[in-house]
């Protein structure tokens, strides 16, 4: 080969190089600046063998609602919950279409909120004002023909959908805004088989809406993908659970639930449970503050509910022996612990008390907090019965036996709590009541905000002496 040739080699071979560094540094790129919660959300689902028969979709009343590891725990079902905010049954379709690429279902279960009420806003297929939350559900995806089909459709409105197919357009710009979990994500990998448990909110809820017999008219946009993903399902040999999750909702969320049951009577697929009215939840001590989404307490209740259902309804085979689950166990027991271990107030302690693979003793060292009576629900909720100790006598007498009790005399409520599972005491938490507010001894124990019982630590109480 003369020098002309071997030149032209080089610079084939250069260029070869070049490209390849470049393909890898933008993928590099792509994958720090992206936003991680996709991965965090899916990776468990795409990327191990675990079987699932059973998929839990819908917007995020699912997500906070159902959750696959109780489930499974309690029923042998074996699923996986794609909820994400605000996620219309239009986005449920095609995300149905590309998680069954990689596991095949025998059984879809879809919350119907959003089937009338998201068709005003936009195009009515995805939630404009929250482009984000759609990069939760489709990032992960590959490119394929079914993720461009898609975004085409979905994001018809949209000027920059093209960041759906590939997101380094949208997040070439976050370095400034990098933090811890992009560069730990694979440690931070949903635990709980894509549920998200509320845990750090609670509030007493209330009715926006009385009961009504009344229906509407279902057709629109998201009613139509509603039937694409029911026929899609059909030729695949899926069957179709349609509910309505129970939640405080609007006179158009009754009418809507009240209509779907007719359109079940038409396919032999598709079954459908309308839950609003059923008695399930309890306003004062299963939702969070939002007035919408469950917390802990109100997800066991309904996740219960439903694998009930399907385990009596449907043959899905029982993965209660599975290793791949076993070992997913061991995590999601992990971390429901840290859970509780990582709440402040003593009302969150109770929420996450409801699971009963924890149980707690309980002592109330104030009286005015034994006449609280959402605080007593709450430890009835939890199934604790709290136990007054007198201030002057038991704190004292309990010094004697007692070393944890030192910094006891500033303490107006303790929680001992077990592991059910492995028979061990996790903590002892100690909480005062926080609030410069001077009551008088006249002040009705409902006056007072159960939140500032606060956990207390000797740490805390060393630094307050200082």
């Amino acid at each position: 080969m003369d020098n002309n040739g071997t030149l032209k080699v080089k610079r084939i071979l250069s260029f070869l190089v070049f490209a390849v560094l470049l393909v890898i540094a933008v993928r590099a790129c792509t994958l720090l600046t992206e936003h991680k919660s996709s991965r965090i959300k899916y990776t468990d689902f795409l990327d191990n063998d675990t079987e699932y028969d059973c998929f839990l979709m819908g917007t995020s009343i699912t997500l906070n609602s159902l959750l696959p590891m109780e489930m499974w725990k309690d029923y042998g079902i074996a699923s996986y919950n794609f909820g994400s905010s605000n996620c219309t049954p239009a986005e449920d379709y095609y995300i149905l279409r590309e998680a069954m690429k990689y596991k095949k279902p025998e059984l879809v279960v879809i919350d119907m909120m959003g089937v009338v009420e998201f068709n005003d806003i936009g195009n009515g297929k995805y939630m404009w004002t929250q482009v984000e939350a759609q990069h939760t559900q489709f990032d992960c995806f590959p490119l394929s023909r079914t993720k461009a089909e898609a975004v085409n459709d979905l994001f018809d409105i949209y000027e920059d959908r093209n960041d759906f197919l590939w997101s380094y357009i949208m997040f070439h710009n976050r370095w400034s805004e990098l933090e811890e979990q992009d560069f730990n994500w694979k440690n931070m990998l949903n635990v709980e088989k894509g549920a998200l448990t509320n845990t750090g909110t609670l509030g007493k809820a209330y009715s926006k809406s009385e009961p009504t017999g009344e229906t509407i008219s279902l057709k629109g946009v998201n009613y139509d993908y509603f039937i694409r993903l029911v026929e899609y399902c059909r030729q695949e040999g899926v069957d179709v659970l349609a509910i309505y999750l129970p939640h405080p909702v609007e006179t158009l969320n009754r009418q809507v639930a009240n209509s779907i049951g007719a359109v079940a009577a038409q396919y032999d697929n598709l079954e459908y449970i309308n839950m609003l009215d059923l008695d399930i939840l309890d306003y004062d001590t299963d939702f969070t503050s939002d007035n919408t989404h469950p917390n802990l307490s109100g997800a066991l209740k309904l996740t219960d509910y439903i694998g009930q259902y399907i385990r009596e309804h449907y043959e899905l085979r029982d993965h209660s022996s599975d290793e791949a689950w076993l070992k997913s166990e061991s995590k999601y027991h992990e971390y429901k612990k840290e859970n509780i271990t990582s709440q402040k107030a003593l009302p969150y302690y109770l929420v996450q008390l409801s699971d009963d693979e924890f149980t707690a003793s309980a002592y109330i060292y104030n009286k005015e907090f034994m006449r609280d009576e959402w605080l007593m629900e709450l430890f009835d909720n939890a199934g604790i019965k709290p136990e007054y100790k007198n201030t002057d006598t038991d704190k004292n007498a309990d010094k004697e036996t007692n070393t944890d009790t030192d910094f006891l005399k500033d303490a107006d409520a303790m929680l001992d709590i077990r592991d059910e599972v492995n028979g061990e005491t996790i903590e002892k938490a100690y909480f005062k009541y926080q609030d410069d507010t001077d009551y008088t001894d006249d002040t009705e124990a409902e006056d007072r905000d159960i939140f500032k019982l606060i956990k207390i630590t000797e740490e805390d109480t060393d630094a307050s002496e200082e």
